[in-house]
């Protein structure tokens, strides 16, 4: 079937059919978006891991401390 011809046939729908073909839709793509926000930030975790992998974040040690005037 052509996006034309299904075009057609939703023309042919009563009024409240089409607006629960509306809300099947709009369901349908807030689907899609919720899952596609996942795997994006999925692959960004990915990414940025690999960029880290052969050069880790590493804590130096601590500095001496100084000592400091007192607070009055």
């Amino acid at each position: 079937m052509t996006i034309d011809r299904l075009f057609d046939e939703v023309s042919r729908l009563p009024t409240a059919e089409k607006w629960q073909l509306v809300r099947h839709l709009l369901d349908e793509l807030e689907t899609e978006k919720k899952a596609a926000a996942r795997e994006d930030w999925a692959n960004f975790v990915n990414r940025m891991y690999g960029a880290l992998a052969d050069d880790p974040i590493e804590r130096p040690s601590q500095l001496p401390l100084t000592e400091r005037d007192p607070i009055d």
